[in-house]
């Protein structure tokens, strides 16, 4: 597809370089730091990759939605850009989207607005673990659109788990969301000497 549409222009570029220059700018003025050229560089990629990435995963969506034409469209994780076209142009058709929770991240921003209002890039409905998930976050929409349907693979290991025989040695397990804070705390409960019988495992995050 990157060889047959070409997805930008010169225009598009200007448009890019502009956007990216009003978003350090913005960024910059509202936290009074300066971000180093690394960073910026990152920032100035990463725009351009996304727009890339919309635009491809836009042409995907319409070809597969005009010859499957589906009732519903359901996801897992809708923010990265591609998944965002998808779910965009999944709206356009008045093609359902859910999301199915895939984590917890109380603190991340794709799901905490100030506001409540139509988001093209958000699902319709997302499909929470529980009531606390349900009301965990700032959602762009409406409580009764977030149902709590459990998390089923989850229960059916911890049924297994129960029935089994559990050996001596106690574990602490922590899960990686990617935060930096969770490794550390991990690693001073290892140096704690009143832990030290305790067994810790880590596990990471699919994108470590």
């Amino acid at each position: 597809l990157r060889k047959i549409f070409k997805v930008r222009n010169e225009d598009i570029d200007r448009q890019l370089k502009k956007f990216y220059k009003s978003v350090i700018q913005t960024f910059e003025k509202d936290n009074q730091i300066v971000l180093s050229e690394k960073l910026k560089r990152n920032i100035f990629n990463h725009i351009y990759g996304s727009y890339d990435e919309i635009c491809l995963r836009t042409i995907w969506a319409k070809i597969v939605f005009t010859i499957v034409r589906p009732k519903i469209c359901i996801v897992t994780s809708p923010y990265p850009p591609g998944m965002e076209a998808i779910v965009a142009e999944a709206k356009k058709r008045h093609i359902a989207t859910i999301e199915m929770q895939h984590g917890i991240a109380p603190g991340h921003f794709f799901y905490n607005y100030l506001y409540e209002g139509t988001i093209d890039i958000f699902p319709d409905y997302i499909f929470a673990y529980g009531r606390h998930e349900r009301d965990m976050h700032r959602y762009p929409i409406e409580r009764n659109r977030i149902i709590p349907v459990g998390y089923p693979d989850l229960e059916k290991r911890a049924r297994k788990c129960q029935r089994e025989k559990r050996g001596k040695q106690k574990i602490i397990l922590f899960i990686s969301s990617t935060e930096k804070v969770v490794a550390e705390y991990a690693i001073k409960l290892r140096q704690n000497q009143r832990l030290k019988d305790m067994r810790i495992l880590y596990k990471f995050h699919p994108a470590e």
